[in-house]
């Protein structure tokens, strides 16, 4: 045929039809060919989704619009327009062939320019977090509106103020200008909207405001009308990427969750019911996203459905089961006593609602998935043992594990074929599998169908690969890649793994690349005590103390160091640790004794030749003991520190694809680098970096220990470090706080000590001594820190070169004008600077009577052009500097809103022009 697969469906399948089928909408004449759909399936809000002659919609609330196939995609949460194409054609008997699939559902205000500003994510969380506040500072100051929510809906105070709950009422605009921010940044969260000439807030007045949190952030708003007037909601678009629901963080370890449909559900559940793990889908408004992440992310959990008992209830009871059930989990449902419409309802009425909750969960019915068809009777695969299937990735692969090759297979269904299936199975598919139909053979259609079936079951989403080494998979489970063999170790035994999956994750085993002799190491760690830590600790410190360091602890330091780089992954904070010193004071030698330390495990770079894609892609999914010597020569050195800077909390980084395909790098490492100095980009990269420095001794003649001595102290180093662990990450979260340094500083000092402190009888008081005594020699050193961000840029404007005027004598006693290099600071207190003026001016500079004027655009394009501070505001970050005032001048014979910094701000001239000599030129 001529029409594609997607243009038939969209011939054959009338738009209302398939609504009132799948969503059960009423329809309803409005106009000439025009009809209206109730509910929205996209946000659940009634008179806005418009269906037009031609068999298309648009929905006036959430814009969104689309065809037939994006409606099925986006009701049934498939992955793409031709997952959903070819699901309406096996519903509707069509016959499917590959086409060209349709455009993605569109947002209506994407057909023109848009104007809505994009903000980054930090910028996003600083303004959400700020409207946060401001709406729930209105809510405790307005005891009407905080009535409503404790006299009629029953939730305490306490409750209200741990989720932040807020009240739309005063001025956010005017709020939010009075600490800095723009217009600009509220529409880009979506909480201000163009209107006529000017704008309006999304949020109306007398409407109660709920903060959704993930991870500490601020990463959407929902609303609730009491008066039931407003159906709208936040455009979905301004939702930060990390937003799954209202209650999210409960997906992020394993345990029972519920699923209620509404905030006033969430709420009621989480403190009448006295139940912690808790998410609201907010209906039809966010439905996709987290059954999504159910399906990808939840494999083998329990979840409990407290959906209304109403139409949609029972349609998202349906749609979160499948979802559930498609991750191997199991779904019950609360059945909640009629007459109540509601779990809020039920618990509200209830005298004892946290034994009326338990009596649900006691009772809940359990809801089995969907029967699975399949063409041959037979578990054909339970008869292969040298092939597992693992699951289904985002990208529909097939994802399977070879027992013969030891490898990971990830194939498209085009390409999983006889051929491919003997690649993966050996000889054991070959002799068993036929591609014809024979007797005593088992037919390949056969078994490739329930290959797929099989792999249907576990969705393993964005598939996350886990290399060699030690990593942290949660609940205080380390998870030890070594080679071809897999362990498990919860603190007190190893559990030998035979499947390469964990939480979802597929696990990259090699064969023959063992980094390890991992029986010795189960012996060491079985038999491990304080007195042998004690041992182990004392020759690692030892070794370390033959260089040379500037302070008396560095060696010690080093050695807490290398052992917590061991378990890396388990930390929630990572420093890196930074060796600098002079040419010919040991560090090379240092590093090739850490790299000794590792093994097959250390991964060392060298600066001169390292790029941030080069290090990303060497090190993988593995866990490597990564150093990098010579940093000081690399020349992508500042954009790997923002790579070793998200490594602190384990940050993902992004970065797109020809194919529109976004790859995902996450880097949880501790990096040991080593460079002539110390140089970081900005004052807060402080408390992420440690640095030891290594003096000049002739002295001194470290020595490497022999291949037999470092193995031997390679496997006391892995078992000392699974052995320390836990109790290692206890005494950090324990250790309080320290005068006068930064918190974050004094956590990662604590990291290396506390691996160390662990051998103490006493860890806590042992890492808090050894903390204090660092800190304290670190604090007679405080002018080797990086200035202040604001201290940092104004010294870089003030140090900037220009082009200016200056007088020369000639031996004759002439005088003449020459044009030369100059600092800003110089041509200001230049005595031509009149003639010098019009060329400080155009760099945004301007000499006033209380100060330097500071154009801030103009600076930051002319000025800091190569610096990092190009393309930054800098106005925000000039405002914080003390003293430093916001003022209109003229300048460049217009007047211009900027910064004056005060004469005596960082050194300037204190004798700054008079009046008559400032208006004189």
């Amino acid at each position: 045929m001529d029409n594609s697969l997607f243009d038939r469906l969209k011939q054959a399948i009338p738009l209302e039809d398939y609504l009132t089928a799948e969503n059960q909408c009423l329809i309803k004449p409005v106009g000439d060919g025009i009809n209206r759909a109730n509910p929205c399936f996209a946000c659940g809000h009634n008179d806005c989704l418009t269906l037009y002659s031609d068999n298309t919609f648009h929905c006036f609330s959430c814009t969104i619009t689309g065809d037939v196939i994006n409606a099925e995609q986006i009701i049934h949460g498939h992955e793409s327009p031709g997952e959903a194409a070819r699901r309406l054609a096996e519903k509707y008997n069509i016959d499917a062939k590959t086409s060209k699939p349709p455009s993605r559902p569109s947002k209506a205000e994407n057909k023109k320019d848009s104007t809505i500003p994009k903000l980054e994510q930090a910028r996003a969380f600083e303004i959400r977090r700020m409207a946060a506040e401001f709406y729930h500072a209105q809510l405790l100051n307005d005891p009407k509106a905080q009535e409503y929510l404790t006299s009629k809906r029953k939730h305490s105070a306490e409750i209200l103020k741990g989720c932040q709950v807020g009240y739309a009422s005063g001025n956010l605009i005017k709020h939010a200008k009075s600490l800095g921010y723009t217009v600009e940044d509220l529409k880009g969260v979506g909480l201000v909207k163009p209107k006529d000439n000017g704008v309006r807030l999304v949020i109306p007045q007398g409407a109660y405001v709920f903060p959704h949190f993930g991870n500490g952030e601020v990463r959407f708003f929902t609303f609730k009308d009491p008066t039931g007037n407003l159906n709208y909601q936040l455009n979905k678009e301004f939702k930060d990427p990390g937003y799954v629901c209202l209650g999210q963080d409960c997906l992020t370890s394993k345990g029972p969750v519920v699923i209620v449909e509404g905030e006033n559900d969430y709420l009621s559940v989480v403190d009448k019911g006295k139940w912690p793990r808790v998410i609201a889908t907010n209906g039809n408004a966010n439905t996709t996203a987290p059954s999504k992440h159910i399906k990808e992310n939840c494999q083998g959990w329990t979840f409990y459905l407290a959906f209304d008992n109403d139409q949609a209830g029972d349609k998202y009871t349906r749609r979160f089961a499948a979802a559930i059930h498609a991750a191997n989990g199991q779904a019950f449902k609360l059945e909640i006593p009629s007459p109540h419409k509601d779990i809020d309802e039920y618990l509200r009425s209830s005298e004892n609602p946290e034994d009326a909750f338990q009596c649900l969960i006691d009772s809940a019915k359990i809801l089995q998935p969907a029967s699975t068809k399949q063409d041959s009777p037979m578990d054909l695969l339970a008869a292969f043992k040298s092939f597992e299937v693992l699951g289904e990735d985002k990208l529909s692969r097939i994802v399977m594990w070879s027992r013969v090759s030891g490898k990971v297979y990830t194939v498209g269904l085009r390409d999983l074929r006889y051929d491919q299936m003997i690649q993966i199975g050996g000889e054991e598919v070959a002799g068993a599998v036929s591609r014809k139909q024979a007797e005593g053979k088992i037919y390949f259609d056969h078994l490739k169908r329930q290959i797929i079936l099989r792999a249907n079951k576990t969705q393993l989403g964005d598939l996350k690969m886990i290399g060699q080494g030690v990593h942290y998979i949660g609940d205080d489970i380390l998870l030890v890649v070594n080679g071809s063999n897999i362990y498990t170790w919860e603190g007190g035994r190893f559990q030998y793994q035979d499947i390469p999956l964990s939480d979802g994750k597929v696990i990259e085993i090699q064969k023959g690349w063992e980094w390890i002799d991992f029986e010795k190491v189960k012996n060491k760690t079985a038999s491990m005590d304080t007195d042998k830590g004690n041992q182990i600790l004392t020759r690692l410190a030892n070794l370390f103390s033959q260089w040379g360091f500037e302070k008396k602890q560095d060696h010690i330091l080093a050695a807490g160091w290398s052992l917590a780089q061991v378990v890396q992954t388990s930390w929630k904070w990572r420093p890196h640790l930074w060796v600098t010193g002079p040419q010919g004071s040991g560090k090379t030698s240092l590093i090739q004794f850490f790299e000794a330390l590792g093994d097959r495990l250390s991964l060392r770079h060298e600066g001169q030749s390292l790029t941030e894609a080069g290090f990303r892609q060497s090190v993988g999914s593995d866990s490597r003991l990564c150093m990098i010597d010579e940093f000081e020569q690399s020349q992508s050195r500042e954009r790997l520190i923002e790579i070793f800077r998200s490594a602190g909390r384990g940050g993902t980084t992004y970065k797109g694809t020809t194919h529109q395909q976004a790859v995902s790098f996450q880097s949880r490492h501790m990096v040991l680098l080593a460079s002539i100095e110390k140089s970081l980009p900005r004052a807060a990269d402080n408390s992420r970096f440690l640095s030891i420095c290594t003096k000049k001794d002739s002295t001194r003649k470290p020595k490497i220990p022999d291949w037999r001595e470092l193995e031997e102290i390679r496997t006391d180093m892995v078992a000392y470090a699974l052995w320390a662990i836990q109790k290692a990450k206890k005494a950090v979260a324990e250790i309080g706080r320290f005068e006068g340094v930064d918190n974050r500083f004094a956590e990662s000092v604590a990291v290396p000590y506390a691996m160390l402190a662990v051998s103490d009888s006493g860890p806590k008081q042992c890492l808090q001594y050894m903390v204090k005594n660092y800190l304290e020699e670190w604090k007679q050193n405080e002018d080797e820190t990086p200035l202040e961000d604001e201290e940092s840029l104004v010294e870089d404007i003030l140090t900037s070169v220009v082009q200016v005027a200056q007088e020369q004598s000639d031996p004759n006693g002439y005088t003449r004008i020459i044009r030369t290099e100059r600092t800003v600071s110089q041509a200001l207190a230049e005595p031509l600077y009149s003639m010098n003026k019009d060329v400080l001016e155009a760099c945004g500079v301007k000499r006033c009577e209380d100060g330097v004027f500071l154009h801030h655009t103009v600076v930051a394009n002319k000025l800091l052009k190569d610096t990092k501070w190009h393309k930054l505001s800098i106005g925000p970050i000039l405002k914080r500097v003390e003293g430093v005032k916001a003022r209109f001048r003229v300048i460049a014979r217009r007047q211009q809103r900027g910064y004056v910094i005060p004469w005596g701000l960082f050194g300037l001239d204190p004798n700054p022009l008079s009046s008559d000599e400032e208006a004189a030129i």
